[in-house]
């Protein structure tokens, strides 16, 4: 991922440093999903996990999304 360069590039850093916390915690909850064997807890793992995988992506789309902005700006500001 790219960092932002504009007066948001604190929130495109911590969007990245969440989506990397929230990528290893995904990959830690996934790993306990697989060797558990106890049906209850494998429901309430894999309903974490759904979320999760949910969020990560919304971060990831709302990161995308502040960069295309970004970029279209610089591009309008360039013409001039």
């Amino acid at each position: 991922m790219n960092i932002c360069e504009h007066t948001c590039k604190g929130l495109c850093k911590a969007l990245e440093l969440a989506i990397d916390q929230e990528s290893k915690s995904l990959n830690d909850l996934k790993r306990f999903f697989n060797e558990c064997d106890f049906p209850d807890v494998k429901i309430l793992l894999n309903d974490i996990i759904t979320s999760k995988e949910k969020n990560i992506l919304q971060m990831k789309d709302k990161a995308e999304d502040i960069r295309i902005r970004f970029n279209t700006l610089d591009q309008i500001s360039e013409s001039f």
